[in-house]
């Protein structure tokens, strides 16, 4: 006996319901063992795409970052310790971080807005050469104030390479900002930043520091001008 259309939903929407697993394999081996034991005759793989059209569509899954337990309770340390801050706390930080920027294409993913019929139009399309283009590797920092100094990383980065990035700009860029002396250092938790020559350094020459939980990306405000420095690269 064939199934109804409407009992087909009702399970196709049971087996999709989290937790369970919802690609439509899963999804058609799932109804299968159902209606085995049911002894219904599902309607074959092509009838699960008909189904699925009735209230269910092909998706592509959202990445997000896997946060381990521990620094999701870090994190909620970190804003409640810091959500009542006065705006005159936040201006003295500065924001620091390292960003791989590509010439030309992306590691990644890309999207436009665009009207039908002109995706060859030229602020549509992505130049492409040849192995790629080349990327820059810089390191940058910012405050509420303005940006600081912006260094270019020739080689690879590694601990002695980022703190003769910090010996050289640091110091530089906090004058720039106007701080001199007064101001508060943030930087990731890479191993570099964390580094013990690093961490020595910081001890006599910055001793204020932000400490950030490590998975943490969204916490620094630098992420914002990173985005706006790869647009403005690509449509250049």
């Amino acid at each position: 006996m064939k199934s109804e259309p409407g009992h087909c939903v009702r399970m196709i929407a049971a087996i999709a319901s989290p937790p369970n697993i919802n690609t439509k394999g899963d999804i058609t081996c799932s109804c299968w063992r159902k209606l085995i034991l049911s002894k219904t005759v599902l309607l074959m793989d092509a009838s699960i795409s008909e189904q699925c059209a009735e209230g269910f569509h092909g998706r592509t899954p959202i990445r997000k970052p896997l946060i381990k337990y521990v620094n999701r309770q870090k994190r909620v340390i970190f804003a409640k310790e810091h959500r009542l801050k006065p705006i005159s706390f936040w201006n003295t930080v500065i924001f620091s971080d390292e960003i791989k920027i590509n010439l030309y294409g992306s590691d990644g993913g890309f999207k436009i807005w665009r009207e039908a019929g002109k995706a060859l139009t030229p602020k549509n399309t992505i130049k492409t050469v040849k192995f790629g283009g080349g990327s820059a590797l810089v390191w940058g920092c910012m405050s509420a104030g303005g940006v600081g100094e912006l260094a270019f990383i020739d080689a690879i980065m590694d601990k002695h390479v980022y703190l003769g990035i910090l010996k050289d700009n640091l110091e530089k860029s906090a004058n720039k900002l106007g701080f001199g002396s007064g101001f508060m250092f943030q930087q990731d938790n890479d191993p570099n930043p964390t580094a013990k020559i690093v961490h020595l350094y910081l001890l006599y020459h910055c001793r204020k520091q932000l400490h950030t939980p490590a998975q943490s990306p969204d916490l620094n405000v630098i992420e914002n001008l990173w985005s706006q420095l790869e647009k403005a690269v690509h449509e250049h």
